[in-house]
């Protein structure tokens, strides 16, 4: 459920993302291990998404909307690390995050969020589901594997 109604508030990739975005992305070696899942109804945003991710490395794996990515999750439970737009139809990337949190299964796997928009209010929701990892588009790929390195620390 979003807080459409709530007065946005901008904020920026530094606001959200703190001092420790600046980390040494991941070794080539270190990524090929893992195995990422992009959630976002925008093609062109998981296609770029992708490219950064499988270029340095990583295994990856989209759906277009939170129900898609319960849906894949039931039968590929071993992904390390979701990164979830928040607006999306059918199921948004907070209601997503919250049945993710509801399962026993998945409920350890790390989260980032990327939002368009930068608003308070989802960066408060999302929080207040224990997600720590924040990015606003358009994402750099240095601070998109910044920030991706830190949850996997």
């Amino acid at each position: 459920m979003n807080d459409r109604n709530d007065t946005a508030t901008p904020v920026s990739q530094e606001n959200i993302t703190g001092n420790n975005a600046e980390k040494s992305p991941l070794k080539k070696d270190e990524a090929a291990r893992k195995r990422i899942l992009i959630v976002d109804d925008v093609l062109v945003m998981r296609l770029r998404l992708r490219t950064q991710l499988e270029d340095s490395g990583f295994m990856v794996f989209e759906a277009e909307d939170g129900e898609k990515a319960l849906a894949f999750l039931e039968y590929n439970p071993d992904i390390h690390l979701i990164i979830t737009d928040v607006s999306m139809p059918v199921m948004d990337g907070i209601e997503f995050i919250r049945r993710l949190r509801k399962s026993s299964e998945y409920s350890a796997i790390p989260v980032i969020v990327c939002t368009a928009k930068g608003e308070f209010s989802v960066v408060r929701q999302a929080k207040q589901l224990g997600v720590q990892g924040f990015l606003v588009k358009p994402i750099a790929k240095p601070t998109l594997l910044s920030v991706i390195r830190r949850e996997l620390d």
